[in-house]
């Protein structure tokens, strides 16, 4: 959904506020084109009591900064969270401030990086400015396809040492040798780590886009 016009954007929030109470999971697609006023924003919110996952696929926010408060303050309760990296980086810094602020459960993150565009810039700054966003420290980090950020990806992640159980990347260039002795060294809880070299063919297939018409 694009909301063109503010009619469109206050139908699109009353819509979202009428979620069911007993809602688990909301993926959300939207281009946010018109800004909310800050009164709008900063009223009392209803929070989405059984909201557990939350999924943010090609959110582009033209607008200001209010819409990801008025958002994320419904999500307390989320736990679980993916970003798709469609989504522009001056989404991606506010989506990581707010959920930071506002969304004090989540402790599970997946990354999915579209193949449809350059692998560059955006994953690697996607990667280091959402790791941050976990007040108590992520449990589990998911990254498929991706390039292993070598400037700031390991301190950014591990900050998340002591908590992280679940940790699995697939990787076009896979994590060092050092980067894999320090997370198997320091990471007290670790439960699961796959660091899988990344394969397209195998990636395209199983996304049922391999062209063969079988």
């Amino acid at each position: 959904m694009d909301p063109r016009t503010t009619h469109e954007m206050l139908r699109l929030m009353d819509l979202m506020d009428q979620c069911s109470s007993t809602l688990e999971t909301l993926n959300l697609e939207i281009g946010i084109s018109r800004e909310i006023t800050k009164g709008q924003a900063e009223e009392e919110p209803k929070v989405w009591v059984s909201l557990k996952e939350l999924t943010l696929q090609c959110v582009h926010d033209r607008s200001t900064k209010l819409f990801w408060p008025w958002l994320f303050k419904r999500c307390r309760n989320v736990e679980r969270m993916t970003v798709c990296d469609r989504n522009m980086p001056e989404t991606t810094q506010r989506i990581a401030e707010n959920m930071f602020a506002y969304m004090p459960n989540l402790r599970e993150i997946t990354l999915e990086i579209e193949m449809d565009r350059e692998i560059g810039y955006l994953i690697k700054h996607t990667f280091v400015t959402l790791l941050p966003g976990s007040q108590k420290g992520w449990k589990t980090v998911k990254i498929e396809p991706f390039v292993w950020p070598e400037q700031g990806g390991m301190d950014a992640l591990a900050k998340h040492f002591p908590t992280l159980e679940h940790l699995e990347t697939c990787s076009f260039r896979r994590m060092s040798n050092n980067d894999i002795v320090q997370v198997l060294r320091s990471c007290s809880n670790l439960k699961t780590f796959k660091d899988v070299p990344y394969d397209k063919h195998f990636f395209l297939v199983r996304q049922g886009v391999d062209g063969s018409g079988s």
